[in-house]
């Protein structure tokens, strides 16, 4: 399902409800994909973004900028290795030395191309999907962490309900005024045992977006998968993470100049 249904202010609660119950009614399999921008401090550089992130590991697995990267990164090296040659250079030694270097190669075209896809379409805020996934895609099966670019996207990190091992919040410490709610995320791991994923609230667009994450939880989720924050909350209705939400969101109008 496009993210612009669930994009419209007016109505966001009543919305997200509505496109979930008809969902459960239908038993359908289509997928709601909600926009999610990682929040990121004034001023956020590079380095900082991926010192303060665990999600740069799935970044890599994006499968469009690979493919530009080893054909761009190929015909490079052919190119340097006939410039060698016509340099001087005797040709095992342009070749081998064109083998040799290739992965350097391929690595900055890797990343070229995988910095023009986001900046394109994200602007100066394109740090932040080194920090996070862009979508979140639900489905009655699974949820699926989306990076969306200009040219290319993919769902590297995908897993059923099943695989989900424990989903909680993790609540604003209130002497740290810095510090988000986040929902954390853990993941039955491929290479490793597990995969966590911490999304602080506030990154989601509006209150329909995350109240239809927490209604896809509440309807899908294992209950052994809950933790006891969310499960406790889950109780009255996510009330708690709601007004949290909103408290963010507060914060955001206030601090703008």
């Amino acid at each position: 399902m496009s993210e612009g249904l669930l994009s419209q202010d007016d109505g966001q609660v009543k919305a997200a409800g509505f496109l979930i119950d008809s969902y459960s009614r239908r038993e359908s399999q289509a997928e709601l994909t909600i926009p999610y921008a990682f929040p990121m401090d004034v001023g956020e550089s590079l380095l900082g973004a991926i010192f303060k992130t665990r999600m740069h590991r799935y970044l890599i697995d994006i499968d469009g900028p690979w493919l530009v990267a080893f054909a761009s990164s190929i015909f490079i090296s052919n190119l340097l290795a006939m410039f060698a040659v016509h340099s001087g250079y005797e040709r095992h030694l342009a070749v081998g030395t064109a083998v040799v270097t290739w992965p350097v190669v391929l690595f900055i075209c890797y990343w070229s191309t995988a910095l023009i896809n986001f900046r394109l379409r994200y602007g100066r805020q394109w740090l932040r999907t080194i920090m996070g996934p862009t979508h979140l895609g639900l489905t009655p099966t699974g949820v699926k962490c989306y990076w969306k670019g200009k040219f290319f996207y993919n769902y590297p990190l995908l897993r059923s309900w099943s695989n989900v091992r424990r989903v909680d919040v993790e609540w604003q410490n209130a002497d740290d005024l810095q510090s988000q709610t986040k929902i954390f995320f853990s993941f039955a791991g491929r290479l490793t045992h597990s995969a966590d994923m911490r999304l602080p609230i506030s990154g989601f667009r509006n209150r329909g977006h995350l109240l239809a994450l927490l209604n896809y939880l509440d309807k899908h989720l294992p209950q052994a998968a809950f933790g006891e924050q969310l499960e406790q909350d889950r109780a009255s209705g996510f009330e708690r993470t709601l007004k949290a939400f909103d408290e963010s969101k507060q914060w955001e109008i206030e601090l703008k100049p």
